[in-house]
């Protein structure tokens, strides 16, 4: 699918994101509510002029079943890749060795802005053991509106909406299980519209290219 208009397809890793997110999560905050401060027609058609998607760096730690303590991240050492990096047009697969011996994959993109290069979506779908229902995490910056949620979208079918469960230095994150009838409406579909409410309490939805999506997922373990 060929990326969305004022977007391109790039690359970033994980040192330089790491350290964007959490050096500039209040210059985020604080951007967010300029840049999202218009209409919902109007922000959407800002945001989508104003992102870069990216399948450039991931992390096993989305799938901890609790956030680590704040500068934790900083201090952890780079994961052990068990395997190559696979892109899968506007997706990436990524296996890490675990503590136990064997391996963790997840699939991953990231949507960043095209001129500061700040992350705005970072989504990860995984499991958290072999055979589990997959899970997508989502994490954007801080400043969102925490109780009115996060819907995932797909072509303009059924909303799915699901609470944010935690926000740390390096953003707001949320699990959304990937069930049949989403995971067959994103194998099957073009674009996931990703919804949240921003610091100047209006509607936005950042897009997410299923571009790669089925192939990505096969590729999964």
């Amino acid at each position: 699918m060929e990326p969305a208009k004022g977007c391109t397809v790039g690359s970033d890793d994980r040192a330089s994101y790491d350290r964007r997110m959490h050096s500039n999560a209040g210059r985020n905050t604080a951007r967010m509510g300029s840049t999202l401060r218009v209409g919902r027609a109007a922000a959407r058609a800002a945001t989508l002029a104003a992102i870069v998607l990216t399948a450039g760096w991931g992390s096993t730690e989305a799938f901890a079943q609790a956030a680590p303590p704040a500068g934790a991240q900083q201090q952890q050492q780079q994961p052990e890749l068990s395997r190559p990096d696979q892109t899968f047009n506007d997706w990436k697969v990524r296996c890490e060795r675990a503590p136990n011996g064997g391996e963790r994959c997840y699939m991953f993109q990231v949507l960043v802005r095209s001129e500061s290069r700040d992350p705005i979506l970072h989504i990860a779908i995984g499991r958290s053991q072999p055979g589990a229902q997959p899970v997508a995490l989502l994490t954007l910056p801080l400043g969102v509106i925490l109780p009115p949620g996060v819907t995932v979208q797909v072509d303009g079918g059924v909303s799915k909406k699901v609470p944010w469960e935690i926000c740390a230095r390096a953003g707001c994150r949320a699990a959304v299980p990937v069930d049949q009838s989403l995971l067959q409406a994103m194998r099957a579909g073009s674009r996931a519209m990703v919804g949240f409410v921003g610091p100047d309490r209006n509607e936005h939805e950042l897009p997410v290219s299923l571009s790669g999506f089925t192939a990505a997922f096969n590729a999964l373990p």
